[in-house]
């Protein structure tokens, strides 16, 4: 039976930050008929004639937008089922992916998920700044699966893939960052691996439990990605508005 463990690390804020609301459409320009208002029987009245004010269309609310970061591990497959069901959802979904994560889904499975091409060169002519448009883009960024590889390479501020770079423009304190931890039990457990969470959740990110149970390498503990309707759920349940305040430390 698989179990899940909640998060050890508690983040540096008491709850999880929630994106701006949506900024409204913009007005028509056209206001109601000025004989809307007219007095009782000026309809009838000579040379008068009655116009119906037309009811202005309510401004349609702005779609979510979650950003998926994609490293590499086997436990990318879950993503790509969290990353259909979010679509599905209504949600507006972008993909980040290291070189490692498109050995495990090809650029072709993300972009026929999303509708939207793939981020993974900053050195391809014209993407250079793709990083600080999708970190302006998204309201909430999600690492998943996050290796050891990556986790420790955040925690260290290098920048030179693609998720390093995104990381740093980030406006942590601001908006939402998640870490989805994937990874041997070993691994998971070894005390870089735990100082660099720990580090990360000191910063503002949101460190999610794993789940417990058998591991693609044959082992079994904690270290396995969470189920693709456990994220789906928790990131509906983080766009609620009418969710109540929750600890931000673990998943539940």
């Amino acid at each position: 039976m698989n179990t899940r463990t909640s998060s050890p690390f508690p983040s540096a804020t008491a709850s999880t930050p929630r994106p701006a609301a949506a900024s409204p459409a913009t007005a028509s320009p056209f206001t109601a008929s000025p004989f809307a208002a007219a007095a009782p029987g000026a309809a009838n009245a000579p040379g008068t004639a009655a116009t119906a004010a037309a009811a202005p269309a309510a401004p349609e609310k702005r779609k979510s937008r979650i950003l998926f970061a994609l490293t590499g591990s086997i436990a990318c497959y879950k993503a790509c089922f969290a990353i259909s069901k979010l679509v599905q959802a209504g949600y507006e979904v972008r993909t980040v992916a290291t070189p490692a994560a498109l050995q495990f889904v090809g650029n072709a499975t993300l972009e026929g998920l999303t509708g939207q091409p793939v981020y993974s060169d900053f050195w391809q002519p014209g993407r250079a700044m793709d990083h600080i448009d999708l970190a302006r883009w998204a309201d909430l960024a999600i690492v998943c699966p996050a290796t050891a590889n990556t986790i420790n390479r955040l925690a260290a501020g290098l920048a030179d893939d693609a998720i390093g770079p995104l990381f740093l423009a980030w406006e942590i304190r601001k908006k939402p960052w998640w870490i989805a931890p994937a990874m041997n039990v070993v691994m998971y457990q070894n005390r870089i691996t735990q100082a660099s969470l720990r580090k990360l959740a000191d910063l503002g990110a949101r460190v999610l439990g794993t789940g417990t149970g058998a591991l693609a390498c044959g082992e079994e503990g904690p270290g396995r990605l969470l189920e693709p309707d456990e994220i789906v759920t928790q990131i509906q349940v983080h766009f609620s508005p009418t969710a109540p305040a929750r600890d931000p430390r673990h998943i539940a």
